[in-house]
């Protein structure tokens, strides 16, 4: 997993949100995040707390049912907001 850009602090959000994630997701979760930090990560270079919505929203687009999506953003935007 990239982490180069990441300062420390954005680096435990992510590690909070990717746990959220799992929860959601399962094991296969861990892989899944793993491929959307990677691409995101590789769009451009991560400064600000903020940039980690959009992190939120490539997540989220792994889970199909709305109600567990819906459950997740909220949980996952509580860990940057």
């Amino acid at each position: 997993m990239t982490t180069n850009t990441l300062n420390p602090d954005l680096l435990a959000k992510c590690a909070l949100i990717d746990g959220h994630f799992i929860n959601e997701t399962g094991p296969f979760g861990k892989f899944l995040a793993e491929e959307a930090r990677t691409a995101w990560l590789a769009s451009r270079r991560r400064m600000i707390t903020t940039h980690l919505l959009e992190y939120i929203t490539i997540l989220s687009e792994n889970i199909v049912e709305p109600e567990k999506k819906q459950g997740f953003v909220n949980r996952a935007r509580k860990c940057v907001l």
